[in-house]
């Protein structure tokens, strides 16, 4: 890992690195692996602007602040790329896989510009889609994440595609999730896949018979879980 401080209208001194650097420390300590660290120095209109792009393992972290201080802006950017740290730790649960230290995985969506097949598509962290763009499916590391998840369990249940596999272009998470499952009742999983939605997931991608049940109820197989009395099953008691 190294940091690439750039400047751009103005000289980098040795010791504004060092300050970069330093800052900057404080954010890669939480990571496994990192990769090499963007930051851009500036000076527009009088103003002092930094932009620190910190990539880690499938993910990436950036932020920009502008203010009449260039230490300022420095401070403030780094404060913004460790509150993007803050929310992925706090909000995911934590397994051994992520690439962070304590660890916990960080999500990632294939977003695209309009709800179609067609439509244009890209990757960002799911606390960072743009205006006018939506979350259409999961992105390649979250892919990883619950497969690893899926294949270590004993007992799954599936309510819910993780994007609109009716698309085409928006089907791979949904098919990596459900090959995971199969994978893993091969190997001694009980696997629970319900609602309307997921039924049609896996009859898409013919992975219905390798599942161990298959129901079409979603809201009701979850409160049945949750242990309470459905209607339908009261009137049968009495």
């Amino acid at each position: 890992m190294s940091v690439n401080v750039k400047g751009r209208n103005i000289d980098v001194t040795p010791a504004l690195r060092e300050y970069v650097e330093k800052k900057i420390a404080k954010v890669t300590k939480q990571f496994k692996t990192v990769g090499d660290i963007s930051a851009v120095l500036k000076v527009e209109k009088g103003n002092h602007i930094v932009e620190i792009t910190v990539p880690a393992s499938g993910i990436l972290l950036r932020a920009q602040e502008n203010t009449k201080d260039m230490y300022s802006s420095i401070d403030l950017v780094v404060e913004k790329i460790e509150r993007q740290v803050h929310k992925y730790k706090t909000r995911l649960m934590k397994r051994k896989y992520s690439n962070f230290a304590d660890p916990t995985p960080v999500p990632a969506a294939k977003i695209a510009d309009a709800f179609s097949n067609d439509a244009n598509t890209k990757f960002c962290a799911v606390d960072e889609i743009p205006d006018g763009w939506e979350g259409l499916d999961i992105g390649p590391k979250t892919e990883e994440i619950f497969a690893n998840v899926i294949k270590e369990s004993k007992t799954i249940l599936w309510n819910g595609p993780t994007g609109v596999f009716e698309f085409e272009n928006f089907t791979h998470g949904s098919r990596t999730v459900g090959e995971a499952i199969v994978e893993a009742t091969k190997n001694g999983a009980f696997s629970l896949v319900g609602g309307g939605d997921s039924v049609a997931c896996v009859n898409k991608f013919g992975l219905a018979s390798g599942v161990s049940y298959v129901s079409t109820g979603g809201g009701a197989l979850l409160e049945a879980i949750e242990g309470k009395v459905l209607p339908g099953i009261a009137a049968i008691n009495e």
